[in-house]
């Protein structure tokens, strides 16, 4: 199963449209913040994200400040601002 899922991830990364500059880097992370790729496994080092210990009340799928601010962003982004 893991495999074909690479298999996928891949393709889309194949897909991304490049920026004016040929560059791939904004649309890979876009595309990796709504994936969630930061959370994924890792084989042999497990999940990152699984220890960090998250502010009370706080919804399950929260990870830092840092990350809902690039959500924001890419959300922002997705519905057409240009920042």
């Amino acid at each position: 199963m893991d495999q074909f899922l690479d298999y996928i991830y891949f393709s889309m990364t194949q897909r991304l449209k490049p920026d004016d500059d040929g560059d791939v880097t904004a649309s890979r992370r876009e595309l990796d913040s709504e994936l969630g790729v930061a959370r994924w496994q890792v084989p042999g080092h497990g999940n990152k994200y699984a220890e960090v210990k998250r502010e009370e009340g706080a919804p399950s799928w929260w990870v830092d400040d840092e990350e809902a601010s690039q959500a924001s962003l890419a959300a922002m982004r997705a519905m057409g601002a240009n920042i």
